[in-house]
């Protein structure tokens, strides 16, 4: 199974209460794949992820919006197999000299047969 770390950029956008992870120089997605009531996956037409929801953020990590326009780290493990596909996420955010850590850590069945992989997609901002 192939293995790689990716960097990302992310953004929370308050509006749509959803956290958006983007995989730097990966191609426009073709394709959604709902992990969770929470996670969604875009994959492209090789069935790559190029892009990862949090949907409902304030209501999944119960914490107000306005916390989570703090958001200052994001790292994402992602393994699939012919199976699974499982996501595990470490989401911080910034508070004055703190970081309050959330975590996400969901699997699904691999229903429409994304690659097999594993990787790492992470981004941090320094303040």
């Amino acid at each position: 199974m192939k293995s790689s770390y990716h960097f990302v950029k992310f953004d929370y956008k308050a509006r749509l209460d959803s956290i958006y992870v983007n995989i730097l120089g990966s191609q426009e997605s073709q394709e959604s794949f709902q992990v969770s009531e929470n996670v969604i996956i875009d994959i492209n037409s090789e069935k790559i992820p190029v892009q990862f929801k949090i949907v409902d953020a304030s209501v999944l990590f119960q914490e107000k919006k306005s916390l989570l326009k703090n958001l200052s780290n994001v790292k994402i493990d992602l393994k699939i197999d012919s199976e699974f596909v499982h996501f595990k996420g470490q989401i911080d955010f910034a508070i004055d000299n703190d970081i309050l850590s959330k975590e996400i850590d969901v699997t699904a069945p691999n229903d429409i047969k994304i690659s097999e992989m594993q990787g790492t997609y992470a981004a941090g901002r320094s303040f």
